[in-house]
């Protein structure tokens, strides 16, 4: 059984904001994995998805900047301002844990965040 001392409706929009991240840049047939899992004292949340382009080191240092978008153009579908992984990153903090995120392919996104670590 995983169990976390917290803020219910914090935790609910942290996982809110990584799979609405995931579904808005994973492209038409890509994939979305959702993985939780336990970590000594603290539980972990993975969302990866495959992404529409590939992403490199220097975006990932600033996907967690608020008002950080990785396609600039506000006209595009995606919409939105840049600011959910940064609020992700305050939730995470918030609750003694961390985010990162990670793409070894380019071609594949991975954002972890641990609570209560």
């Amino acid at each position: 059984m995983l169990s976390l001392n917290g803020d219910e409706k914090a935790v609910r929009q942290l996982v809110s904001i990584l799979l609405d991240n995931a579904l808005k840049y994973t492209p038409e047939g890509g994939e979305i994995s959702l993985k939780l899992e336990k970590q000594s004292r603290a539980v972990a949340l993975t969302v990866s998805n495959t992404t529409a382009r590939p992403m490199e080191r220097e975006r990932l240092e600033h996907l967690f900047d608020r008002f950080y978008r990785v396609d600039q153009s506000r006209s595009t579908h995606t919409g939105g301002y840049g600011l959910g992984l940064s609020i992700a990153k305050g939730i995470a903090e918030t609750h003694k844990g961390r985010i990162k995120a990670e793409s070894p392919d380019g071609t594949t996104l991975t954002i972890q965040a641990v609570l209560g670590g």
